[in-house]
């Protein structure tokens, strides 16, 4: 089961932030992520805004969500990537460590 401490993040149009986080269910905290070099907004490569999204206790339904959330105006992608990660880098010991799928 995923941490729900670990966000869905979410790319989308400046210009279409305020309506989506008007559609963004009340069982989740959304927050736009802010710059960490000067006090303004993250943006993607392409300019444009992040949106960290917590659930309030699980990530059980983070399909239905995340399906939901793509058919958004607005909403370039999402970091929910179900089926395309094969591996993944972690730390183990101060070591980093690969674990793959399978």
């Amino acid at each position: 089961m995923l941490n729900p401490t670990v966000s869905l993040c979410i790319e989308i149009i400046p210009n279409c932030l305020n309506n989506l986080m008007t559609k963004i269910p009340q069982e989740y905290t959304a927050k736009v992520r802010l710059d960490q070099s000067v006090a303004s907004f993250a943006h993607s490569p392409l300019g444009n805004l992040l949106i960290d999204i917590y659930p309030s206790n699980s990530w059980l339904d983070i399909e239905q969500l995340n399906d939901f959330l793509l058919k958004q105006n607005g909403v370039v992608s999402s970091s929910y990537f179900k089926n395309l990660v094969t591996s993944i880098i972690t730390e183990s010991n101060n070591k980093a460590i690969e674990i793959k799928k399978g």
